[in-house]
C-alpha cells in the first residue's frame, strides 16, 4: 500500500490547525523583523532622503564606511569593548550576587526577599488591579455592564 505525502486528513487537518496557531506569531515575525530587516538591507545600497525616493548605488554605502569613514573603525572598537566588558561585568556580578545570596549568613532569607522583590511588585500590582476591576459589587467591569443593561457576572 503506497502511502500518502500529505498524510492521512487527521494529519493534515492537525498540520493545518498548527499552522492557525502559530500564524499571529508568523505574521508579527515578518511584519515587525523579518521585514524592516530586509528593508534596512535594501536601504544599505542605496542613498536615501527621506523627502526622495532611494536610488541604488550599490556598495558605495560599505566602502564609504570600511574605507573613508575615520569614525567607523574607532565606534566599532568602542562598541566591541563596551559590549564585552558589560557581558563579562554582567556575568561576575550576577554570580557575585548569587554566591552572596546562596552563604549560610544572618538575615539570608531577608536579603532574598530583598532581591526577589522587584520581579515580584509588578504582578502583585497587576493582581490587584485585575481585582478590582473584576469585584462583583463595585467592580469597573460589572459597573460598565450594567450601565449597557447587562447583568455582571458575581
Amino acid at each position: 500500500m503506497q502511502k500518502s505525502w500529505m498524510g492521512s486528513p487527521l494529519q493534515r487537518r492537525e498540520a493545518l490547525e498548527g499552522y492557525l496557531w502559530i500564524s499571529p506569531w508568523i505574521i508579527g515575525f515578518l511584519v515587525f523583523s523579518l521585514g524592516p530587516i530586509i528593508a534596512s538591507l535594501y536601504l544599505s545600497f542605496t542613498e536615501y532622503k527621506i523627502a526622495g525616493s532611494p536610488k541604488w548605488i550599490g556598495l558605495a554605502n560599505y566602502t564609504q564606511a570600511l574605507f573613508n569613514d575615520k569614525l567607523f573603525w574607532p565606534s566599532l572598537s568602542r562598541t566591541t569593548y563596551y559590549t564585552v566588558a558589560t557581558v563579562i561585568l554582567g556575568v561576575l556580578l550576577s554570580l557575585l550576587a548569587a554566591m552572596l545570596l546562596n552563604q549560610e549568613i544572618r538575615g539570608r532569607a531577608v536579603f532574598r526577599a530583598l532581591y526577589y522583590l522587584p520581579s515580584l511588585t509588578p504582578v502583585v500590582a497587576m493582581a490587584i488591579l485585575w481585582t478590582w476591576l473584576l469585584q462583583p459589587q463595585i467592580g469597573l467591569v460589572n459597573y460598565l455592564l450594567g450601565e449597557v443593561g447587562i447583568k455582571g457576572p458575581g
